[in-house]
């Protein structure tokens, strides 16, 4: 178990590495440069010069790479090219409000899903688990983006019952719930539907398993030897998919956040890609790549507690 542990650990620290590596250098091959978006393109030769100097972009790219990299291991992103802001704040606020966002929208996906999906595995040949497969299968072909716009046309416009857009903090509950309650919908109902479907086919796989035969022969009800027995075991793939569906909800609230103008990482990102702050831009993409490296890692760490053959491997 502890060799498994620490084989993790590795992994996680060496992807990290080579993720920071290549968004740096990445970031350095795309055209333009920094001096000219901060200066202006009224700006002297000296001045560019200067600037450039100034900012250490004359040095060796590997020098470059290290001081960004020390840089980022003191939690210090440096500051943005073009309004002179210290990064390492505005990458806190965002990420706090993306990742209430990311939370929230995940917290309803799994209690959508979860329900849904074991019912439509048990109703399989019945209407009303045709009718749950249907309409998840609809909903995973529905974009986050659209899911909310179509929200704030009905429930912002039409009945006026919510704002359109816009942040509260949690510390105003009352004002906190209204705003965030149509983005948290638009994000989780998207991922409510590819996990319903991942649920019912887990499932569906686990009851035809001989452990619950057995279980129902000692006694034991269907649904009843399904949830003492079957759903941990189906639990396991479903985990590898709410890793993978995290992920991808924190690349799909970039989009949200600038349809409900909520101060988040996605809309920095945005913003920052607009006016060619490389250094934010940077420093918003290797975040993103961190919590997703580190999403997969709790995941994998999570299988190595639920599977005993993993650990018995280890």
């Amino acid at each position: 178990m502890a060799v498994r542990l620490l084989k993790l650990l590795g992994s996680f620290i060496a992807t990290v590495l080579v993720s920071t590596v290549v968004v740096f250098l990445l970031l350095r091959v795309l055209p333009g440069d920094p001096a000219t978006v901060a200066l202006g393109i009224e700006a002297t030769p000296d001045q560019l010069a200067a600037w450039r100097e100034q900012h250490g972009m004359n040095t060796p790219l590997v020098v470059q790479y290290f001081e960004w990299l020390g840089g980022l291991l003191r939690g210090d992103f440096g500051v943005s090219y073009v309004t002179g802001q210290n990064i390492s704040p505005v990458i806190t606020d965002r990420l706090q409000v993306t990742l209430i966002l990311v939370g929230l929208a995940m917290v309803i996906a799994i209690a959508v899903a979860v329900p849904l999906g074991t019912i439509a595995a048990i109703r399989h040949q019945r209407l009303s688990g045709a009718v749950i497969s249907a309409v998840s299968q609809f909903g995973v072909a529905v974009p986050s983006f659209l899911v909310g716009m179509l929200l704030i046309v009905f429930f912002a416009i039409e009945l006026d019952w919510l704002p359109s857009g816009g942040w509260v903090p949690p510390s105003e509950p009352a004002e906190f719930l209204q705003h965030v309650t149509l983005p948290v919908i638009a994000l989780g109902t998207v991922q409510a539907s590819i996990l319903t479907r991942y649920v019912r086919s887990a499932v569906l796989e686990i009851q035809r398993e001989d452990f619950l035969r057995t279980a129902r022969s000692k006694g034991l009800t269907a649904n009843l030897a399904l949830v003492r027995h079957g759903l941990r075991n189906a639990g396991i793939p479903v985990l590898t998919v709410v890793g993978l569906q995290m992920a991808g909800l924190l690349v799909g609230a970039v989009v949200v956040e600038r349809v409900f103008t909520i101060p988040g990482l996605g809309s920095y990102l945005v913003d920052s890609v607009g006016n060619r702050d490389l250094l934010a831009v940077q420093a918003v993409v290797v975040v993103l790549v961190i919590a997703i490296v580190l999403i997969n890692f709790l995941v994998d760490l999570a299988f190595t507690l639920l599977d005993p053959r993993l650990r018995r491997a280890a």
